[in-house]
């Protein structure tokens, strides 16, 4: 099921950046911003209380008013804010279903500006952590994995097993540039994640989680894992390509911001 989240949503988003991709990275994301902000208006349009909200805004100027005309008259004045205050949550309360209705879909979209902008390939010389995170049924120090390893990456420590939280972990370096399928071999199943090495691909994924797992949605990039598989996610730490605020990249933040102008 998350897979065909994933898909429709990568399909989508490379279609709209496809007349925009040779734009710099931020004016990408301002041109997503456009059918993003239409998208919004249009379920705040059929999805909201139009006549409630014209009447609570009606409301509120009233009382504004009020308060502007009895400025001197501290009981008027001080009755109109509290009316300003009950006025401005009714308004806000008829906003909550258009909100609700929006808030899965804008999630997917800053999914998808994250997965896009918010990491940046290795470089030649530089190296990542790869975290193999198991489902916890045993102990990982006696479970056989090996990592196959194409010319242009290369291993530079052995497992390192933590049996309190059924992780392995290698540090992995790349040598040459280019897009590579990292093999994992772990008992009889053999898994792959890519690595991309001084590259400028449309996605960068730093975490691939099984199908049936809820997170599979925050890392859209990669095929999925099999959802009977002992593994629960493979996590490469790419760098940051920008800053981050409240664990979003700035690229989110713009997107924001361009969505309300």
């Amino acid at each position: 099921m998350w897979s065909i989240v994933n898909n429709f949503f990568n399909v989508l988003f490379d279609v709209l950046l496809w007349p925009v991709g040779w734009l710099s990275p931020a004016w990408q994301v301002c041109a997503l911003a456009l059918p993003a902000a239409i998208f919004a208006l249009v379920v705040f349009r059929y999805t909201s209380n139009q006549a409630g909200i014209e009447r609570a805004k009606d409301r509120v100027k009233a009382h504004l008013l009020e308060l502007w005309l009895y400025r001197d008259d501290l009981w008027v004045t001080l009755r109109a804010l509290g009316n300003v205050l009950r006025y401005n949550m009714t308004y806000l309360r008829y906003s909550l279903v258009p909100m609700a209705v929006m808030l899965v879909p804008f999630v997917l979209m800053l999914v998808q500006i994250e997965s896009r902008f918010a990491f940046r390939s290795l470089k030649p010389g530089e190296s990542a952590i790869l975290t193999l995170e198991l489902d916890g049924e045993g102990p990982v120090s006696v479970m056989p994995t090996a990592l196959r390893l194409p010319e242009g990456l290369e291993q530079e420590t052995p497992a390192l097993r933590i049996d309190e939280t059924a992780e392995i972990v290698w540090r992995v370096g790349a040598r040459q540039s280019g897009e590579y399928e990292l093999g994992i071999q772990v008992g009889g199943t053999q898994l792959v994640k890519r690595v991309v090495v001084d590259g400028s691909g449309p996605r960068i994924s730093p975490a691939v989680y099984r199908s049936n797992d809820l997170n599979a949605l925050l890392y859209p990039a990669e095929t999925l894992l099999a959802s009977d598989l002992p593994v629960r996610a493979i996590h490469l730490d790419y760098p940051r390509a920008r800053s981050t605020f409240l664990g979003l990249s700035s690229a989110s933040w713009i997107f924001f911001a361009a969505s309300m102008v």
